[in-house]
């Protein structure tokens, strides 16, 4: 009986840690939307249509091509922050610039045992709008 009841005390503090990390995450989500969403409104005046990412996705090994018009001091550094912060370890990358356009490839791992292919496909699609968003709002908005 007295393990019975360790058992679902130890269920319970586990799902209550769970829940606590799902809160976490989506508050995460909704800083994340405001920011998106505020950028809406900045971006007809600070568009740079000159702008890309490309991702492509194969397994746990992943492709970005980003290319932008806007080179500014410390933008490469933000863009390795972008890949850090999201828990995709670079293999390998290549900069160049050139007539001020700025063209960065970053081949990047993930470890699919932690994350799902489901889930996998949302940290690159989050990547990818985080390197949008780094390109297209001028620092400090």
């Amino acid at each position: 009986m007295q393990d019975t009841k360790v058992k679902n005390l130890k269920i319970v503090d586990e799902t209550i840690a769970y829940i606590k990390e799902l809160e976490e995450c989506l508050e995460g989500l909704k800083q994340r939307k405001a920011v998106v969403e505020a950028a809406a409104v900045c971006l007809p005046t600070h568009r740079n249509a000159s702008s890309s990412v490309d991702v492509t996705v194969s397994g746990k090994v992943w492709f970005f091509g980003v290319r932008s018009k806007v080179v500014r001091r410390g933008l490469v550094n933000d863009i390795f922050t972008v890949f850090n912060r999201h828990g995709a370890e670079v293999l390998g990358a290549s900069v160049a610039v050139h007539e001020q356009e700025l063209r960065l490839t970053v081949t990047a791992l993930v470890d699919n045992d932690t994350i799902n292919g489901a889930a996998a496909n949302f940290v690159a699609d989050t990547i990818k709008t985080d390197l949008i968003l780094l390109l297209l709002i001028p620092p400090g908005i």
